[in-house]
């Protein structure tokens, strides 16, 4: 059984003179589009095709949760309108209990989902509350990184790394101009001193003991300087000779 035509689409076309100036014109069952100087049908839906619109358009209103009462039925833009409020409560329900405060919803559900009031270090923030909580984590440790004539610090993972192996070091990589990094050396090996680019205590190379630990600060475009060393058995950086004034 054909579904009963209820909104006169099945009606004969009619024709009609669009007021001057205007592109379209609308009357009830009907859409009119302009075609040259003439104005012509442009909904050409089966009444079955309309009722499963309206069909589909009823569960969007009335189960979407909106409260309808406080709309006009008669709005052109309803449709628009309770989707962008049932969109609005869907948010709010995805992020019940949380106090969004100055964040806009979506970035409150981006930057801080665990309703914390915190932004994580993956989002630019630090995940802390304090100034020492937050110099912790930023002061992470590193996944190890293997010795090689050029060790990439780059490749780190935090500020803290510890440097495996025994390859001779003559270069740490690029990073940003004034980056720091804290390095443990698991193994003995050699840090090659170069004027420009590796700039170590005594303008020479250094042998590195297990355990020993060195701050290391970028001057950009892969240039360094050891700006603190430590060696683990508690000698000076360098040698001194004492002399012992005579008589």
């Amino acid at each position: 059984m054909a579904a009963p035509d209820l909104f006169g689409i099945l009606d004969v076309v009619k024709k009609l003179t669009a007021p001057p100036g205007l592109e379209t014109a609308h009357v009830d069952g009907f859409s009119w589009a302009r075609n040259g100087l003439s104005y012509g049908d442009s909904t050409k839906l089966t009444a079955d095709d309309w009722n499963r619109i309206i069909a589909n358009l009823r569960v969007v209103l009335i189960g979407s949760g909106v409260d309808l009462s406080t709309l006009d039925p008669a709005d052109p833009e309803l449709v628009k309108t309770v989707l962008q409020l049932y969109l609005g409560m869907a948010v709010t329900d995805i992020l019940s209990g949380v106090d969004v405060g100055g964040y806009g919803m979506m970035a409150k559900a981006i930057y801080d989902a665990n309703n914390d009031g915190l932004i994580d270090i993956d989002h630019g923030g630090t995940g802390a509350a304090s100034l020492i909580d937050a110099a912790d984590n930023l002061s992470a440790m590193s996944a190890d990184i293997a010795s090689a004539a050029t060790t990439d610090l780059g490749d780190a993972t935090g500020i803290n790394v510890r440097i495996t192996g025994t390859s001779a070091i003559s270069s740490f990589g690029s990073v940003p101009d004034g980056a720091i990094r804290r390095l443990t050396f698991a193994a003995p090996l050699t840090l090659t001193y170069n004027a420009a680019s590796m700039i170590l205590p005594g303008a020479a190379d250094m042998q590195v003991a297990a355990g020993d630990t060195a701050l290391m600060q970028s001057l950009g475009s892969g240039n360094w300087r050891m700006v603190g060393f430590l060696r683990a058995s508690g000698a000076p950086v360098i040698d001194t000779i004492i002399l012992k004034q005579g008589a």
